[in-house]
């Protein structure tokens, strides 16, 4: 995991700071709002959702594609459920 101090090729470089290669070369936002089946879905169950999907990406990377293994970051972006007010007004 790169730190913020470093700078990845490419990027803009802040004087003072030690410049050093960085080893991530494509960024995956996953965007979690939920299922419309279950409407009050905590943090905790799309960490493991997005666990479970960073698990199964990266065994297919390591079989089909072993030069990009640890070259490839996954974050969650957490979002509200669009469908939960509708949802309340329909039940």
């Amino acid at each position: 995991m790169a730190s913020v101090d470093m700078s990845c090729p490419g990027s803009p470089v802040m004087f003072g700071v030690n410049s050093t290669a960085c080893k991530t070369t494509v960024l995956l936002l996953a965007l979690h709002a939920g299922s419309v089946l279950d409407a009050n879905v905590d943090l905790t169950a799309k960490k493991s959702d997005i666990t479970t999907f960073r698990g199964a990406f990266e065994l297919v990377m390591r079989q089909h594609y072993p030069s990009m293994v640890g070259r490839i970051a996954i974050k969650l972006v957490s979002c509200p459920s669009i469908c939960t007010e509708g949802l309340g007004v329909l039940s």
